[in-house]
């Protein structure tokens, strides 16, 4: 995927989503008599986006379902009985407005669990623990808590374009550019539904003091959220979920399709088994990524994640004269890179520069072995070429790694 078009992910169909729901759902659009179905279309979203989290294992998409849920009951709740405008109103949406963006932020940065593990049942905890202090808020009645929720921290008319707190204004925005950066740095389609849904939640407590649906505007950002979970469980069929690079099947299908003159690479990462026996799945994780980020930096070149610990790298048109030095540059730049071990909390996205850790650390030379094969005519088949590749690729390794054989 091109930066160009993922960075347009962030906006795309996301924020038109939003943008339709926000010029269709108030008050004089929609007629009265569709009201009945948007609820049972948003009651239809919030089971089916439960259920399609928990089958993928996804449980910061089931839990942003369970809030979402929640949020629109209680929303549903007031404008039924006109309460919004009351102290109890003012109170539940004040809460809303902070815990809401909040939540969603914080669980869809957690780790991914099978829903069903106890860990993830944990998780739920923070959730119901909040709905039983909102309750008990609700209940007895909090003026100071209200008061504190509704004070106004800047003056001026031009504050005055929503009914939501300004505390609750500020902890939407934030999540909002908290969830933003996250898809910036990790490409996950599932932070671009969650930053949707968090402006569709937005609009459902802007909206209520204005007569218009809460209970649509949560169901749209459950849409969006259904979407993105569809989004990413198809790009992740194709695409290797640590590297996000196209998969072996991916290069078979385009080796086929190719007619023109090619050169085909096998890169392995050396002594690979041994990193993750020492260190962890998660640092040789990191280190498949690092890899992954020196081969897409030469131009003109696909990457593929081929097996276990090797890349495929496909110059087309290319000939071994003109594909072999970029190679060379690559194997010398991974040899030179001085992988750093950081733990659980490094990130995904290849930095410009390794930051120097304070205290002691341990510094991985990694290497890699690679063969390759050129293809000059259409007559010679895909699974020769890729053949003659592995042949290099166990040449490189059996004269001693960290070379290129061509």
């Amino acid at each position: 995927m091109s930066r160009v078009r993922r960075d347009l992910a962030l906006i795309l169909p996301g924020g038109f989503v939003v943008l339709s729901a926000l010029l269709l759902f108030r008050p004089g659009v929609a007629p009265e008599a569709v009201r009945p179905y948007i609820h049972v279309c948003a009651v239809v979203v919030l089971l089916l986006g439960v259920l399609l989290g928990w089958h993928h294992r996804r449980s910061a998409v089931v839990f942003g379902f369970v809030l979402l849920s929640v949020s629109g009951a209680a929303l549903w709740w007031l404008a039924r009985h006109e309460l919004a405008a009351g102290a109890a109103g003012r109170a539940v949406i004040g809460v809303l407005a902070v815990l809401l963006p909040l939540n969603l932020a914080a669980y869809s940065a957690l780790p991914e669990l099978a829903v069903t593990t106890t860990r993830a049942l944990v998780r739920l905890l923070p959730i119901l623990a909040q709905l039983a202090a909102g309750g008990v808020i609700v209940r007895v009645g909090a003026p100071a808590l209200t008061e504190w929720l509704d004070r106004r921290w800047l003056d001026g008319h031009w504050a005055d374009w929503t009914a939501v707190p300004q505390l609750g204004v500020a902890a939407f925005a934030g999540a909002m550019l908290f969830v933003a950066f996250r898809y910036l740095s990790q490409r996950d389609p599932i932070a671009v539904g969650f930053l949707w849904a968090l402006s569709a939640a937005f609009l459902a407590l802007h909206g209520i003091a204005r007569g218009w649906d809460p209970v649509a505007f949560i169901a749209t950002g459950g849409w969006i959220l259904v979407g993105s979970l569809l989004e990413a469980t198809c790009r992740w069929a194709t695409h290797d979920r640590v590297t996000e690079l196209p998969e072996r099947d991916a290069l078979n299908k385009l080796l086929h399709r190719l007619s023109s003159p090619h050169f085909l690479a096998l890169v392995r990462v050396d002594h690979f088994a041994r990193i993750r026996s020492v260190f962890g799945r998660e640092v040789s994780d990191q280190v498949l990524r690092m890899v992954a980020a020196q081969l897409q930096r030469t131009p003109g070149e696909m990457v593929f994640r081929y097996g276990k610990d090797e890349f495929a790298v496909l110059f087309e048109g290319m000939s071994a004269a003109q594909a072999v030095p970029h190679l060379e540059h690559v194997r010398r730049m991974v040899a030179s890179y001085g992988f750093v071990v950081r733990g659980p909390g490094r990130r995904r996205s290849e930095p410009a520069a390794a930051a120097r850790p304070a205290g002691p650390r341990v510094v991985l030379n990694v290497t890699v072995s690679i063969g390759a094969a050129q293809r000059e005519s259409h007559r010679v088949r895909p699974r020769h070429v890729i053949r003659a590749a592995h042949e290099a690729l166990r040449l490189a390794i059996e004269g001693g790694r960290n070379q290129v054989i061509a």
